[in-house]
């Protein structure tokens, strides 16, 4: 067993690591949380007997995870309390820390029974706001911006969703809209005025902090009342 380099915390859980993780904060050992997590160098076969194939280079079983990523390292997470590395010779260490950080912290998560979100967020005085979305959806852009402008100027901040529904838009149902809204902070409960538009019947739905909301310029209850014949 090579010697530790540190202990580490992140989203809560305390890494014992073999390897330095400078983008973490070092902590005691003595202060580490409950059931810590060994991270430690060592060899990794490449597969994983009896597990599924998630893809040629991925496999699982339920305790164990196993992941191969050509020319950095491969890894292996059991029962959400050890990671093995099995680094490549001439795999740089800021790689082989990120997937570590990134894709194998979500499987350890996973294992402990936590549920990982793929997110951006930003902090405020009444909470946090995260944006959940695929990657490359411009989840960062939108935290990074908004944190910038609420924070340094103090400016509204307009977002919009251009297709809220966009499944139901693909599937054919006709049920999805363009969504807006404004904000005079960071977080949700900011919000100064909001609109919604249904992109098939044209139905617009508009709404402003403490002035209720209206249906096509109607109060809103009315309206739904006689759109429902009642």
């Amino acid at each position: 067993m090579k010697p530790v380099a540190g202990a580490y915390l992140i989203g809560g859980i305390t890494l014992i690591s073999e390897i330095a993780l400078p983008e973490l904060p070092l902590i005691q050992q003595q202060s580490a949380t409950p059931h810590p997590v060994q991270v430690r160098l060592g060899t990794v076969a490449n597969h994983l007997p009896g597990a599924v194939e998630l893809d040629p280079d991925c496999f699982a079983t339920p305790t164990q995870y196993f992941l191969n990523i050509q020319g950095i390292a491969r890894y292996l997470v059991t029962a959400g309390r050890e990671i093995v590395i099995d680094p490549d010779d001439a795999a740089p260490a800021l790689d082989v820390r990120g997937y570590l950080l990134g894709s194998i912290f979500v499987v350890l998560c996973q294992q402990r029974g936590l549920l990982p979100l793929h997110a951006s967020a930003i902090a405020g005085k009444s909470g946090v706001v995260a944006f959940l979305a695929n990657s490359g959806q411009g989840k960062s852009t939108l935290a990074a911006n908004l944190a910038y402008l609420v924070a340094h100027s103090g400016s509204s901040v307009l977002l919009v969703d251009p297709v809220d529904g966009s499944l139901n838009a693909k599937m054919g149902i006709p049920f999805f809209g363009v969504m807006l809204a404004l904000l005079d902070g960071p977080t949700i409960g900011d919000t100064v005025a909001g609109c919604v538009v249904n992109l098939i019947n044209g139905d617009t739905w508009t709404a402003i902090r403490k002035q209720g909301a209206k249906l096509d310029g109607k109060p809103g209850l009315d309206a739904v009342k006689s759109g429902l014949g009642i």
